[in-house]
């Protein structure tokens, strides 16, 4: 039988001949190129994975790596037995109202400053999140209403310390196991809006308490959903 001729992809080496110092050289740069654009690549999806779960406005997680986050705390709640998850939400009262009056590059100032004072406030495992437009969630595993109390005190403390002028609604919820994350959100939902409710029925008329804009206060204590 007679071998068929086939092709050689690089000229240079053809016929048995030993690659040269040239065609190495090319061969090697065209490997270090092909390297530097995928390394590109990976550095801009690695970006692009970290912009999708941050909020642009405040630099904090967003909503989207909130509920994430929850279904795994709550799956790792039905795997683990003594596991403990609870959430505060977070409404900044009369974002509107300054929007509507100072203009929103001041609303927007203040959200900055609420995500700011939350962040230097929560344990290093907690999470924080600006999920909505006047919406934070404080994600706290290992923690259960005691623990959750007692973080709360710490941000009224820390309040009191300072100068800031935040006026804010909360309500606590820890997780059952039966929870999803709506299950989950909606009893802290609740517990927020009967927590901002209760201050506006003191006011009387509906309008904001006095305390409500006293510098270092965030309100009286907040609503808990067990």
């Amino acid at each position: 039988m007679f071998d068929l001729p086939t092709r050689c992809a690089s000229p240079e080496r053809c016929h048995g001949d030993p690659p040269t110092d040239v065609t190495l050289q090319r061969d090697n740069e065209r490997l270090r190129r092909e390297n530097e654009r995928l390394r590109r690549r990976m550095v801009d999806l690695r970006a692009a994975a970290r912009l999708a779960y941050r909020d642009a406005l405040t630099g904090l997680r967003n909503r989207r790596y909130a509920e994430r986050r929850l279904r795994e705390e709550l799956q790792r709640l039905t795997r683990q037995t003594g596991q403990q998850l609870a959430v505060l939400l977070i409404d900044v009262d009369h974002l509107k109202h300054t929007n509507d009056t100072l203009g929103h590059a001041a609303g927007d100032e203040l959200l900055r400053r609420v995500a700011a004072f939350l962040e230097r406030s929560v344990r290093k495992q907690d999470v924080c999140c600006r999920i909505g437009g006047d919406e934070f969630l404080l994600l706290l595993p290992d923690a259960d209403a005691p623990r959750a109390a007692a973080l709360l005190r710490r941000l009224r403390a820390r309040l009191r310390e300072s100068s800031e002028p935040l006026a804010l609604s909360v309500g606590m919820a820890t997780a059952r196991p039966d929870d999803d994350v709506s299950s989950l959100l909606a009893r802290a939902d609740r517990a927020m809006y009967r927590d901002k409710g209760r201050r506006r029925r003191r006011a009387g008329n509906g309008a904001p308490s006095p305390h409500e804009h006293a510098p270092g206060r965030l309100g009286p204590p907040a609503h808990h959903d067990p």
